[in-house]
């Protein structure tokens, strides 16, 4: 049995199309047995999936899902999987230390214009760590702050939980042999659209072929 779960979770408001797309890459990418656990605010056919109603989107409802679905997860480690994120096999290679948060650094954007770019940062989208520590970890977050909380220090768990006086859990990094793109799409994204920096831009990225051939694909605003 594989030992590491996928959690899919959404405010289940991309398209249809855009969602369909993310999600049947999802499955190519992951190990053929591993099982997946999706978190929505509609209902959703796909893995085992838990809706929990129009609870908004933010941050912190965000994170609300993801322990939603670690919960429910039954191998030792999990692999936090977003609706907006195309993965690769690479990606899901690595396992952590039991007691580390790992973040996936090979992430890349693609724009409207149909460019991808570098963007080195720690992401929810590309962690992958023990089960047992992201539980841990978000129940201690909520018993500290069970009302909603918006603040640039809600984040990543191993970034700012100094700044909201916790316990800051062990991070560490590692970069893929191979691409993950977030896609920089418009609003109904959790963050909007991001305003691009720099000009380093490429039109083509292996495995991804053209960049506006996939932009079109997925149907992004």
């Amino acid at each position: 049995m594989n030992d590491l779960t996928l959690l899919h979770y959404t405010s289940s408001r991309v398209s249809e199309a855009f969602g369909d797309v993310v999600r049947r890459q999802l499955r190519l990418a992951a190990p053929p047995d591993a099982p997946l656990v999706s978190v929505s605010q509609r209902p959703l056919d796909f893995g085992e999936n838990v809706c929990i109603g129009d609870i908004g989107a933010s941050t912190y409802n965000c994170y609300r899902q993801i322990l939603v679905g670690a919960e429910r997860v039954k191998t030792p480690f999990v692999a936090c999987c977003e609706d907006d994120t195309l993965y690769t096999a690479s990606h899901f290679a690595v396992r952590p230390d039991p007691s580390v948060f790992l973040y996936d650094w090979n992430r890349w954007w693609l724009e409207p214009d149909g460019l991808f770019y570098y963007r080195r940062r720690t992401s929810m989208a590309l962690c992958i760590c023990a089960t047992a520590l992201l539980i841990d970890t978000l129940r201690a977050k909520f018993a500290a702050y069970p009302v909603p909380v918006e603040s640039r220090w809600w984040s990543e768990p191993g970034r700012y939980e100094h700044h909201l006086g916790l316990s800051r859990p062990r991070m560490d990094f590692f970069e893929a042999s191979q691409p993950n793109i977030l896609i920089n799409h418009a609003f109904p994204s959790l963050g909007g659209q991001r305003a691009r920096k720099g000009d380093d831009g490429v039109a083509e990225l292996p495995p991804w072929g053209s960049g506006a051939a996939l932009w079109a694909r997925l149907g992004a605003d």
